[in-house]
């Protein structure tokens, strides 16, 4: 199996938390999401639906961070994964 890791970061993270990178590695149905910097990680299932995951995520998301900032970046990855941007 073939992985292959993208290296990401946002201005929601920068302007609260300084320069914090968010790795993709994309896993033929899976997309694991992680920030090092914090232990982070979550395991982004791609058959599921697109809410139900992204809902998780923002979930995931809200123990390390305010929920408006939660919010804001799981759009962001939400995106990247969809359309890689």
């Amino acid at each position: 199996m073939d992985c292959q890791l993208n290296i990401k970061n946002y201005e929601v993270l920068k302007k609260h938390f300084g320069n914090v990178d968010v790795y993709y590695t994309d896993m033929e149905d899976q997309i694991l999401v992680s920030i090092p910097v914090w232990n982070f990680s979550y395991l982004w299932n791609m058959i599921k639906n697109d809410n139900e995951a992204k809902q998780e995520c923002l979930k995931a998301l809200s123990l390390p961070m305010l929920e408006e900032h939660a919010i804001e970046l799981s759009n962001h990855i939400y995106h990247y994964i969809q359309w890689g941007q």
